[in-house]
């Protein structure tokens, strides 16, 4: 599921994936995650030296995609909508 990611990422495990656009694109723009079309081509993947830079991307940006890093944006919006609400 889309969501547990971040969990996976919180945890310090890089992200296994077939190739959904979004989840594609958020996993590759950050190196945080290994995408396979196909469970033919996962031991190749497993295996490969791509699997050691993921692995160190995924423990550097850990922490970013918390939700206790991120809050204060939550907090943001929120305090945004009610303000539209209010006017």
């Amino acid at each position: 599921m889309a969501n547990k990611i971040f969990d996976y990422i919180a945890a310090g495990l890089p992200v296994l994936s077939f190739p959904h656009k979004s989840q594609k694109n958020f996993l590759k723009s950050n190196s945080i995650g290994i995408i396979v079309n196909d469970l033919k081509g996962l031991k190749a993947k497993l295996l490969s030296p791509f699997l050691k830079e993921v692995k160190k991307h995924v423990l550097e940006k850990r922490f970013f995609f918390t939700m206790e890093n991120q809050i204060g944006k939550v907090y943001r919006f929120y305090e945004e909508i009610m303000a539209y609400v209010k006017s």
